[in-house]
């Protein structure tokens, strides 16, 4: 697994900003293959659950609302994640071991640059949607009129086009001032959510009470504009879970990168690669998790998924019968 002098210089013309002296014991590998295998079925079940979800919405007529555009939004970028990101994370692990470190240099670069657009697109879609709950809530029918579908796929293709702009920007500015850049933007995409989640629940609170005092003079609206209420409570619980699981997992893969690059060379950097590569696992296996709490949690999309299943199910007995 040792290399030769020439073989370093290359990788480092290859990879630039990256270090790719990474040297792995058995203790390594099978820490390696252990986090490959929950990888490939992690990407597995994102891949299905993921396509699921956007099947589901985009076959339900009554479901393709501007606010589920955006949840289709982030369920692209999961499944993208498990489509792309998860199997180039595993080559990329596979051929360290194997001590192939030039191609091991190319498929971590690639990966690296992939899981920022991904990711990426996935974090700042959950702050858009923020934006939009606040919007929906505190502008009523002047929202409706303003938010299309149109409108809301030309938002979610933005933040994916601006978030492959910023990700090659990686490639032709300083690290130092990338990474400062970057934190910048996810330090503001957190205040942006935090603001808007307490303004909606302080909404919120103000129209429980308007109901409360109207509940005696008009009962039938009040019931009505209860239960949307609900609805619209229910769906912006789901999306701070989403979003309080993304920061969970984020924060604690950039405390890590952190420790990572301030130990390079250091005695704790070959523990610290294999923290590095698990917590990684563990933003990847975000992207099973978010599909499975749309569908337990927003009641629109588990009922028309019955209904697909259902539908599903009597065309194969049709079938069966005809044949």
């Amino acid at each position: 697994m040792n290399n030769s002098y020439e073989e370093q210089e290359m990788i480092s013309s290859i990879c630039g900003f990256i270090n790719v002296e990474i040297h792995f014991d058995q203790q390594d590998a099978l820490h390696s293959i252990f986090l490959c295998t929950i990888n490939v079925l992690f990407a597995v079940s994102a891949i299905f659950l993921n396509c699921t979800v956007i099947f589901i919405i985009w076959k339900t007529r009554s479901l393709r609302t501007p606010s589920n555009i955006f949840v289709v939004g982030l369920a692209v970028s999961d499944l993208a994640v498990g489509l792309i990101v998860q199997p180039l994370f595993v080559a990329t692990i596979m051929t360290g071991i194997r001590g192939e470190f030039s191609t091991y240099c190319s498929l971590r670069l690639t990966m690296q640059t992939v899981a920022l657009i991904v990711l990426g697109a996935s974090f700042f879609t959950l702050t858009i949607i923020s934006v939009e709950r606040l919007l929906a809530l505190s502008l009523h029918l002047r929202y409706q009129a303003a938010m299309t579908c149109k409108r809301a796929v030309v938002c979610v293709g933005s933040i994916w086009l601006l978030t492959l702009v910023w990700a090659l920007c990686r490639f032709w500015i300083k690290m130092q001032v990338f990474t400062a850049v970057n934190s910048l933007l996810v330090y503001t995409s957190l205040l942006i959510n935090t603001l808007a989640y307490i303004q909606i629940f302080r909404l919120v609170k103000r129209h429980k009470t308007q109901i409360a005092s109207q509940a005696v003079n008009c009962a039938r609206t009040t019931c009505s504009t209860r239960l949307q209420l609900s609805k619209y409570v229910k769906t912006v619980s789901t999306i701070v879970t989403l979003l309080i699981v993304t920061i969970a997992t984020y924060s604690g893969w950039v405390v890590v990168t952190i420790a990572l690059r301030l130990s390079v060379g250091g005695k704790n950097e070959h523990h610290l690669y294999a923290a590095f590569t698990s917590v990684t696992t563990l933003v990847f296996v975000t992207s099973t998790f978010n599909p499975v709490l749309y569908c337990l949690r927003l009641g629109e999309i588990r009922a028309a998924k019955r209904m697909n299943s259902y539908c599903l199910s009597s065309q194969v007995m049709n079938s069966n019968v005809n044949t």
